[in-house]
């Protein structure tokens, strides 16, 4: 259901043979085109984290020559994903009061899992088995170690370093006042840069793929409300000369981007009356609903998190009805 293994691959070869991915694309490999990478993607930079680059490199470097023996490998790194998140699961629902196996059949066997983490083979299956992992640990009482775990997870995929102030809270504690979590914010915040500059050290690619992290952005799907929005407003401010569809794009993601950023500040400054677990699921759809581009396996960035903190209301109805239709 993807090409973006085979992208994987080929921005593995880069790096085997010495370009940074932050400034080349898939291109400037020769015969680049028969890795089956994807030739949308051809001339963009990398979108992942540097410990990913570093399994990237790995694959390549143990098949050099053959791109479908590189997407089994990376396919086997998904499935280890998707285990954290089975080990995880019922975990984060037995310390939130939650039916273990009603979260394990909405999260690990989702078909969206199967059909976009396992046979789609996208790297935020292990992103979210990691963060999801980290969770876990935090809430067993060892919060510098899990945001160790959260940052390397977001080495896989940086959107996932949203995690990482929500696990502050868990770490000050439930009655904590502001100071107190400034005070724990601020270590875990240097935490996390340890763990990122030491990657980015060990993959030898510097922090130059912070720059390509807009690269899905150039897209323009009708999943994402803000930019559906814009495409319709744009269309018919366009037919009577009044605006145009790029700039009505550009206006409603900003929109959507800025609102998304006042739910997350809410999130962590009013704690008060929901579990941290559920609150890290609910920042992780806002970002993905309110985002400029929304795929499907997006959606279960915060699901772990969310279906294991309880659903509320609609919510179970919303979660069974998205997965069908997606």
């Amino acid at each position: 259901f993807s090409r973006d293994v085979y992208s994987y691959f080929a921005l593995g070869l880069l790096l085997v043979e010495g370009n940074a991915p932050s400034t080349s694309g898939v291109v400037a490999i020769p015969g680049w085109f028969g890795t089956g990478a994807d030739p949308l993607w051809g001339e963009s930079t990398t979108r992942c984290g540097p410990l990913f680059l570093v399994l990237e490199r790995g694959v390549a470097a143990f098949v050099p020559h053959d791109p479908l023996l590189g997407a089994y490998v990376f396919r086997l790194i998904a499935v280890l994903g998707v285990l954290l998140i089975a080990w995880a699961t019922p975990k984060l629902a037995y310390i939130n009061g939650i039916s273990r196996s009603k979260a394990m059949w909405l999260v690990v066997l989702n078909p969206l899992v199967f059909m976009h983490f396992i046979v789609g083979v996208h790297n935020d299956a292990l992103m979210v088995g990691i963060i999801a992992a980290g969770v876990v640990v935090a809430l067993r009482g060892s919060p510098a170690w899990a945001v160790a775990i959260v940052a390397l997870g977001s080495a896989v995929k940086p959107i996932g370093l949203l995690a990482v102030p929500f696990l502050g809270l868990i770490w000050a504690g439930r009655r904590a006042t502001v100071w107190p979590r400034v005070r724990v914010w601020t270590i875990s915040v240097g935490i996390t840069v340890l763990v990122f500059v030491s990657l980015s050290v060990i993959s030898r690619t510097g922090l130059g793929w912070l720059g390509a992290l807009a690269t899905p952005g150039k897209v323009r799907t009708w999943l994402s409300p803000p930019t559906a929005l814009g495409m319709i407003f744009g269309a018919t401010g366009d037919a009577v000369g009044i605006t145009s569809v790029d700039t009505m794009v550009v206006v409603f993601r900003t929109v959507g981007q800025l609102v998304a950023l006042g739910f997350i500040a809410w999130l962590l400054l009013k704690p008060e009356g929901r579990s941290p677990t559920r609150a890290v699921g609910l920042a992780f759809m806002a970002v993905v609903l309110l985002g400029p581009v929304v795929q499907p396996w997006y959606l279960l960035w915060g699901l772990p998190m969310l279906v294991a903190a309880g659903l509320r209301g609609n919510e179970f109805g919303a979660v069974v009805l998205g997965t069908a239709l997606l």
